[in-house]
């Protein structure tokens, strides 16, 4: 069985996502019984970063998102100390 996601779970994954950006930018909008994931804006506003979906489907999202940094800042690091 399945982990489910409740709104709890998506704001973790939030909170997780802009520990490992180095931020506090990203957000997690909740409306008409769906999710989605936002940016805000440096000079004000707020950008959508995913299309309105379950929370599960938000869930993975979020995963796609600090996957991609954390691979970038493994590359990063391998690139910045190469072996040999």
């Amino acid at each position: 069985m399945s982990q489910r996601i409740t709104i709890t779970t998506l704001q973790s994954a939030v909170a997780r996502l802009n520990r490992v950006a180095h931020t506090d930018t990203y957000t997690l909008d909740a409306a008409y019984g769906g999710y989605r994931l936002c940016q805000r804006c440096r000079f004000g506003g707020e950008r959508d970063l995913s299309d309105r979906a379950t929370g599960r489907e938000t869930y993975s999202v979020i995963n796609a998102f600090i996957n991609g940094f954390e691979h970038a800042q493994l590359a990063r690091a391998i690139a910045d100390n190469p072996a040999g």
